[in-house]
């Protein structure tokens, strides 16, 4: 499956270049196979605005209210990060 609306961010997994995450409006996705199929991940919060990843393979996202998330498993779970 494609991504079905445009990229707000695309972060790839600097430990596993092929692993590339994107959030766009309709969710967040994920490819383990350099974008020819995606899937559908589980969204932290609300929409996600913003994408990266820490050298250390750390994935963060940002919300559209300013709210950090971060996952240390591939996006399988998510932690608000407090400021």
């Amino acid at each position: 499956g494609g991504l079905g609306s445009p990229a707000r961010s695309v972060a790839f997994d600097p430990r596993q270049p092929a692993h590339i995450f994107a959030a766009t409006e309709k969710g967040l996705f994920r490819s383990a196979d350099g974008g020819e199929k995606w899937t559908q991940m589980k969204s932290p919060g609300s929409e996600i605005f913003a994408l990266a990843f820490s050298p250390s393979g750390i994935l963060y996202a940002i919300s559209e209210e300013g709210t950090l998330f971060r996952s240390t498993d591939q996006g399988d779970r998510w932690n608000q990060v407090n400021a």
